[in-house]
């Protein structure tokens, strides 16, 4: 349950509409042949995944990319709500032949998606659940967790709110230990369910800074292949080619497909910006060793605030949000000692509903 990952290295094409962080719009204007292209090029950088994030049934553009894919031998997954699944006539055969598809999970989506998950377990296809999470749905997690378990899904990712991006009431400290002591409790009852978090111990990116891509500055950058950089490498509808996440802007962007091909975009990248990319990890990952305020933390917030240190535009952090400070021992006790009675508070609600939790 950690953040990044370098095992997949993955290309995401963000189709999830625009907003503050999308640095680009929908529409018209998605250059489909270039990520064609790019995508034909991406192996020789290092990447072996491709997804695509939807708000809605993906086009058939898309779906004609994630089959360009499949014959490049990527893995490919698609991330869409859980309506789109539950009517099932919308349900374009080569959705039926991805590697994966993770549908959010939100507690109305649950009951709708009971049952109509057959067809891609006989197909052999791995199906996914995501969350994400803040404080107005908390409950949601426990049911998700279990929900993912009865459906023989792989994996349960959960996206948490933050500073950032506020599509959600931000967590406190208290309740992140608490989101992590849930999913390690369905880990244990349930160790067929990958769970994953969006949260990493402040321990292992201690031991491991590439983890975050805060690379050695003994590292030879402009010889890597891209993804050992970035990954995800994110496409946004528009063309733009960001390194990491949306949210980090233009001021790290590779630029767009539709100003020049991706092998020219990628080397141009490496000589003028690759180093001071590595740089900012690295100084992301020694802000993230000295201050975090409690053991979890969330990676991708902590990048999206130091791209808006840089440009002096800092958000107002929420009363409860993490502090920047250290705290002391006894604080941190105190944490995990209210998230394991909100634990245990969340086994009695599950109980009443006639789910098992022992």
């Amino acid at each position: 349950m950690t953040g990044p990952r370098l095992v997949q290295r993955s290309i995401r094409l963000e189709l999830t509409g625009s907003s503050e962080f999308a640095y680009g719009e929908l529409g018209p204007s998605t250059p489909w042949d270039e990520i064609t292209n790019a995508l034909d090029c991406a192996k020789s950088e290092g990447y072996n995944a491709f997804c695509i994030s939807s708000s809605e049934h993906p086009s058939g553009e898309a779906l004609e990319l994630f089959e360009r894919a499949r014959s490049l031998g990527f893995s490919t997954t698609l991330e869409c709500p859980a309506r789109m699944l539950v009517s099932s006539a919308r349900v374009d055969r080569r959705i039926l032949q991805l590697n994966s598809v993770q549908a959010d999970s939100c507690s109305q989506s649950l009951p709708q998606l009971d049952g109509l998950l057959d067809e891609h377990r006989r197909r052999g296809q791995s199906f996914g659940l995501s969350l994400m999470l803040g404080r107005d749905n908390l409950d949601d997690l426990p049911a998700a967790a279990w929900f993912a378990a009865q459906q023989r899904a792989a994996c349960l990712t959960v996206q948490v709110a933050n500073h950032v991006e506020r599509s959600r009431t931000v967590l406190s400290s208290e309740q992140r230990v608490w989101a992590m002591l849930v999913l390690a409790h369905a880990h244990q009852r349930h160790p067929q369910v990958k769970y994953e978090i969006d949260l990493s111990h402040v321990e292992t990116v201690r031991r491991d800074p590439a983890s975050i891509f805060a690379l050695p500055e003994t590292l030879k950058v402009r010889e890597q292949p891209l993804a050992t950089l970035a990954t995800p490498l994110v496409i946004a509808a528009n063309g733009n080619l960001l390194p990491l996440l949306k949210g980090l802007g233009p001021r790290f962007g590779l630029g767009n497909l539709k100003d020049a091909p991706f092998p020219r975009l990628v080397e141009t990248w490496k000589h003028e910006r690759a180093e001071s990319f590595a740089k900012f990890c690295r100084q992301v990952h020694a802000d993230i060793c000295q201050n975090s305020a409690l053991p979890f933390f969330n990676w991708g917030e902590h990048l999206m605030l130091h791209t808006r240190r840089l440009s002096a535009v800092v958000p107002r952090a929420e009363p409860e949000g993490p502090a920047l400070a250290r705290r002391d021992l006894a604080e941190i006790s105190a944490g995990l000692a209210c998230a394991r009675g909100m634990l245990i508070h969340s086994r009695t609600g599950l109980r009443s509903a006639g789910i098992p939790t022992n």
